[in-house]
């Protein structure tokens, strides 16, 4: 009998190990009302994939934070499409957030890499935000290295869903003039092409 309890014991252990936790994500405007989605069971063993990696250095692992990032968008916002009334495809339905839906998803999407101990190297500080080169709000999420205390910003902001986000130094996204909301024409008018505003991605 203890056998036989022991391996059920077993077995709902390493079944739960790869079910996907649910969360609340904001998509309304404003974040006045919170759904929760469960992340599918593919995409958190994917993600935990990711991590089964051998992690060498803090950057390694900022590239993690990355790559699982962007398969929790995906998957979320896949999610909420599937749900919704109106038959809104995903990018239609990431598309209603505001700057507030998104800092409040993003810093839930990596607080859940850190909550189950997949990204260790970082502690979770805050959510930082700037203005835009069209003065709109551009937030990110900085993290701080548990080895040598410098901080990241990991940059949200960025067109579409499901995007790996880019993480730099913190100082440098936060003095760094931003051309992300500036449709690609312009954005090809304003740049001189010496490269004069070419940022630092170190």
């Amino acid at each position: 009998m203890t056998k036989y309890f022991t391996i059920i014991i077993s077995l709902l252990f390493s079944g739960s190990a790869l079910a996907g936790p649910k969360i609340p994500v904001c998509i309304d405007g404003d974040c006045e009302t919170k759904l929760h989605v469960k992340i599918t069971d593919e995409a958190w063993s994917e993600i935990e994939t990711v991590f089964s990696n051998p992690i060498t250095d803090d950057k390694q692992e900022r590239d993690y934070i990355a790559k699982a990032y962007a398969i929790i968008e995906k998957d979320v916002f896949t999610s909420l499409s599937k749900k919704a009334n109106d038959s809104l495809s995903p990018a239609q339905v990431h598309e209603r957030m505001n700057d507030r839906d998104e800092a409040y998803n993003s810093k839930t999407f990596i607080s859940l890499l850190m909550d189950n101990h997949l990204a260790t190297r970082y502690y979770l500080r805050k959510t930082e935000k700037r203005k835009s080169w069209l003065q709109l709000n551009e937030h990110a999420i900085i993290i701080q290295s548990r080895g040598n205390a410098k901080t990241y910003a990991i940059n949200t902001t960025v067109d579409g869903y499901g995007i790996e986000p880019k993480i730099e130094k913190y100082h440098n996204w936060l003095t760094a003039k931003s051309y992300s909301s500036l449709p690609k024409r312009a954005f090809e008018l304003f740049i001189p092409p010496d490269n004069t505003f070419k940022q630092n991605d170190e």
